[in-house]
């Protein structure tokens, strides 16, 4: 199901939905955003969003995703962009985090080393993943 005004990706309508209910009035880490389909989805209803991601592609896709990255997200005044290995979430004063959405690689080691390094730095009410 193709979801209306929001960047190319892979989110589905009703993942919409609920990413945007979950996220409401909350700062959201958001672990990986490709051309910010999920970041603008989450930025409509969190109070913050901070986006980090490396923006070298994604395989057997765009080998660059910033500049549609950029053009989609940056005009949003509710989000940080972060661009980045998921590893500098280590740097963040991360207190103020209550939900992490989690997006990036999806095999079994990425996700794994993706929650143990949210959960280090994080202690949040909701935990969501792609």
């Amino acid at each position: 199901m193709a979801v209306k005004n929001l960047p190319e990706g892979w989110l589905t309508g009703p993942e919409a939905r609920t990413l945007r209910r979950l996220a409401a009035g909350k700062v959201v880490l958001e672990m990986g955003a490709f051309k910010g389909r999920s970041t603008v989805t989450l930025a409509e209803t969190a109070a913050h969003v901070i986006s980090v991601d490396r923006h070298q592609g994604v395989p057997g896709h765009d080998p660059d995703s910033l500049p549609d990255y950029l053009e989609n997200v940056r005009a949003l005044a509710n989000v940080t962009i972060v661009i980045g290995d998921f590893s500098i979430v280590e740097q963040f004063d991360s207190h103020s985090i209550s939900m992490v959405y989690i997006d990036g690689n999806h095999d079994y080691d990425s996700v794994s080393r993706d929650v143990e390094l949210a959960a280090a730095v994080t202690n949040p009410e909701i935990v969501a993943f792609h």
